[in-house]
């Protein structure tokens, strides 16, 4: 789950442990043309950014010039508390994305940027302006909270002390709390043990470009101190602060040991960071993560122990570099330089999208993609988001969403039920 700013032209996708920023482009590269490169079919509508929760996937949509339905907003997969955007009583799940309703037209559209958690969703406008959905972790009684809580399933605007959130440049959800950010301030809030620690108040930190939420601990970057700097607050039980595992809760953000950060990430009990220092390679990007590693999550098969504080470089394969990064509950994802996505961890509901048996890896893998039988390595990935123990994507030019990983709610986009080993379009 992260965030960064949002703007015209550039869409924050959160997800439950994950972040990425995703370009919107130019409308040309998702215009319907017949067939794209692999024989993909073409659609009326195209996904320009999405984004991936605990047990949901939603997604912005683009469609042909004047119609309705461009910027709206449609989810997938479990709606037990409203989360897709619908009536829970009459939808409790869907495989197949359905328009997000509004409270005063016949769909939410305006969206600009989404950020899912566990049971809830948000998306920030294109005004800069904050609308939720769904249940969302430590807030409601608060000082940040929803202006109407009832009927959940129905966007409604975020406020903070009572009055209405504006100027909004980014949001991030995680399993027990969120954060938004307007040009002031970065406010959080969050519930259970070990939460973000904040109840509506502001975090003690300024100049933040970047934000992102995990289980229940959040990371920021910040130029307060001029270079941009990566730091972490909230649960430190497995040292996904960055500090000492001898402190198991930060209640303000902390400097995390790295140089020239470009990128933060979080999910489940882990954090992870793009450089552009890496010693291995000096003048070239790098990830580094740190914190939970029992299921391999920190990307290194050379590092063995079950949880560090210090940040461990991640061994991709193939000599390649990340451009951006998706986390899940316990496994993660990168976008490569050559436009393929390698992932790692967990993968037990086979969100690494491979053909091995499930288990766990800490090496590095290039995602597959199963086009009529035949099994190859996914090309031209535009962008991705992972949360829980699904991941998603979109490539250039091709209007499907690709999900694969759980998807006992449909949150991948297919019969739900059943896992999804490799990456499968989403019907529209």
């Amino acid at each position: 789950m992260r965030f960064t700013r949002a703007t015209s032209i550039i869409l924050l996708v959160l997800g439950t442990g994950c972040s990425l920023v995703a370009d919107l482009g130019d409308p040309k590269d998702f215009a319907p043309s017949g067939l794209d490169g692999d024989g993909g079919p073409s659609a009326s509508v195209q996904a320009v950014a999405i984004a991936v929760g605990a047990s949901h996937a939603c997604a912005i949509i683009q469609a042909s010039e004047g119609s309705p339905e461009n910027g709206t907003t449609r989810c997938w997969g479990d709606n037990t508390h409203g989360e897709l955007g619908v009536d829970p009583s009459l939808t409790p799940s869907s495989p197949v994305p359905v328009p997000v309703s509004s409270r005063s037209s016949a769909v939410f559209g305006n969206a600009a940027a989404l950020a899912l958690g566990t049971g809830g969703s948000c998306a920030l406008t294109t005004d800069n302006f904050l609308f939720c959905w769904g249940e969302l972790s430590g807030q409601g009684s608060g000082t940040v909270h929803r202006q109407d809580l009832e009927p959940s399933w129905e966007p409604s605007q975020m406020d903070l002390r009572d009055s209405v959130l504006v100027g909004v440049t980014g949001v991030a959800l995680g399993e027990q709390g969120g954060c938004a950010a307007d040009a002031n301030a970065l406010v959080c809030w969050g519930s259970g043990p070990g939460a973000t620690n904040i109840d509506g108040g502001a975090v003690q930190i300024t100049d933040v470009t970047s934000v992102a939420v995990g289980r229940s601990h959040a990371c920021a970057i910040t130029t307060e101190d001029g270079a941009p700097e990566a730091r972490c607050w909230g649960d430190n039980t497995y040292g996904q602060t960055g500090q000492p595992e001898s402190s198991s809760f930060e209640s303000r953000p902390q400097p995390v040991a790295l140089a020239g950060v470009v990128e933060i990430a979080a999910g489940g009990d882990v954090s992870c960071a793009r450089t552009t220092s890496s010693p291995s390679s000096p003048g070239t990007d790098a990830v580094y993560c740190w914190g939970r590693n029992d299921r391999g999550e920190l990307g290194d098969p050379a590092v063995t122990a079950a949880s560090t504080n210090a940040p461990t470089e991640v061994r991709f394969a193939g000599g390649l570099t990340a451009v951006a990064l998706a986390i899940g509950d316990s496994h993660a994802c990168a976008l490569m330089s050559d436009e393929t996505v390698q992932c790692w961890g967990d993968d037990s509901d086979r969100p690494r999208g491979r053909s091995a048996p499930a288990g766990y890896d800490a090496m590095p893998a290039t995602v597959e993609r199963d086009v009529g039988g035949e099994v190859n390595d996914m090309p031209h990935v535009k962008s991705l988001e992972a949360g829980g123990g699904t991941t998603c994507a979109i490539r250039w030019g091709d209007p499907q969403v690709y999900c694969w990983g759980r998807n006992d709610a449909g949150q991948a986009g297919q019969a739900a039920g059943v896992t999804v080993p490799y990456a499968s379009a989403v019907s529209w």
